[in-house]
C-alpha cells in the first residue's frame, strides 16, 4: 500500500477528492459530498455519529445511510492511506 505524505490538510483533502472524482466521474460538488461521506464512514461516524462529541453516549438510533449509493464499492477502490493522510494532517492542524 502506498504511503501518502501528510502536512497540509487542504492538499491532503484535495488529493483524496481528486481520487474520488476519478473513480465516480461526478461533478465537483457531488465529489465533495462523497468525499465527506467516505471520511465519515472511515471514522465510524455513519454508525455512531456522537462518538467524538459525546464519547460516553451510546447511539441507539438508526445507522446513517450514505447519500452516494456506491459508497461500499468506492471504499474498495480508494486507498485507506489516502484517507488517513487527510485525517492525520487535519489533526496536526488542531
Amino acid at each position: 500500500m502506498k504511503k501518502y505524505a501528510t502536512g497540509d490538510p487542504e492538499d491532503a483533502f484535495r488529493a483524496l477528492m481528486e481520487e474520488v472524482e476519478h473513480k465516480v466521474h461526478h461533478f465537483r460538488k457531488d465529489c465533495w459530498n462523497i468525499t465527506l461521506e467516505l471520511i465519515a464512514d472511515h471514522l465510524g461516524l455513519m454508525n455512531n455519529p456522537w462518538q467524538y462529541s459525546l464519547p460516553k453516549a451510546t447511539w441507539k438510533g438508526a445507522v446513517s445511510k450514505p447519500a452516494y449509493h456506491g459508497l461500499e464499492e468506492l471504499k474498495k477502490q480508494i486507498p485507506v492511506d489516502l484517507i488517513e493522510a487527510y485525517i492525520v494532517s487535519a489533526k496536526e492542524r488542531l
